[in-house]
């Protein structure tokens, strides 16, 4: 609904010959209908759902900057960290598996640097 009222308001003058003003008039009072009656439609889908979720005794949603809020974005934080913390692991893993597939498990971070570059 809201979607079609605010197509209707997007394309209200492109029906309308210049300089009809009156039909351009109509076309935009129309348009500003349809989108405050869809609108008030979901103002009143809005206070129906807070009604049967007070009826039915279920918390409100978490608001930004709430307690719950807080501690569930911190959980998400440190998980994310933990992931990348494990793909880092899992890259380190692989590289040394190279290193000691090709006997350079010893060698310095710059000579490897100019065996790779002598490879490519």
């Amino acid at each position: 609904e809201w979607n079609t009222a605010r197509a209707a308001a997007n394309a209200a003058l492109s029906g309308v010959a210049e300089g009809d003003y009156s039909a351009m008039a109509a076309a935009i009072n129309q348009a500003h209908i349809r989108v405050d009656l869809a609108f008030a439609k979901l103002q009143n889908t809005e206070a129906l759902a807070a009604h049967i979720q007070g009826q039915l005794g279920l918390e409100l949603p978490w608001k930004v900057g709430s307690e719950d809020y807080n501690c569930y974005k911190e959980e998400v934080t440190l998980g994310k960290y933990r992931e990348a913390l494990g793909e880092l692991e899992r890259l380190v893993v692989m590289r040394l598996f190279e290193l000691a597939k090709l006997g350079m498990l010893g060698t310095g971070y710059r000579l490897h640097q100019q065996i790779s570059k002598g490879l490519q």
